[in-house]
């Protein structure tokens, strides 16, 4: 978060973006990276009303702080699902130079591996176009997978 402050997202998201933001990562599951919190519950969190609240999560979203995991579904929940996105810009060891970025889905008990492949990365100067890790649920049945993917600047992946 702290690249994005200095880039000046704050400007893009708002104060009030950047409260609701606040608010949204606290609620982020450990084990699936999604955060449930209804929109009355951000407006009283946070002091805004409502349709402010409203407008900051549009703001996050066009921006890429978060993701919305029921995109496409025509009924939308009073209590909706976020998905905090995490970015990091990927510079040039020699010049400083941004050359791309890598985005993930926040989900805190990844973090490792995660770290992992950007420790890897750092070392070897080699980053994967994407990391995937799936997973079978026996509770519901579902499979799970996030990922990580790497693209330059110019938005192609490498």
């Amino acid at each position: 978060m702290d690249e994005r402050i200095q880039r000046g997202d704050i400007e893009l998201i708002t104060t009030n973006g950047l409260a609701v933001f606040v608010v949204i990562n606290s609620y982020v599951n450990l084990n699936t990276g999604i955060a449930v919190v209804s929109q009355d519950h951000l407006a009283k969190l946070t002091g805004l009303s409502r349709s402010t609240v409203v407008r900051a999560l549009n703001r996050l979203t066009t921006h890429g702080w978060i993701a919305d995991p029921d995109w496409g579904n025509p009924v939308k929940p009073r209590t909706r699902r976020y998905v905090v996105i995490e970015r990091l810009l990927v510079r040039s060891a020699r010049s400083g130079e941004v050359m791309g970025q890598v985005v993930w889905q926040n989900v805190p008990r990844l973090q490792k591996i995660m770290d992992t492949s950007l420790k890897n990365f750092c070392q070897s100067g080699d980053l994967p176009v994407a990391i995937k890790y799936s997973r079978h649920l026996r509770v519901t049945e579902q499979e799970e997978s996030y990922e990580v993917s790497f693209r330059h600047l110019s938005g192609s992946p490498r």
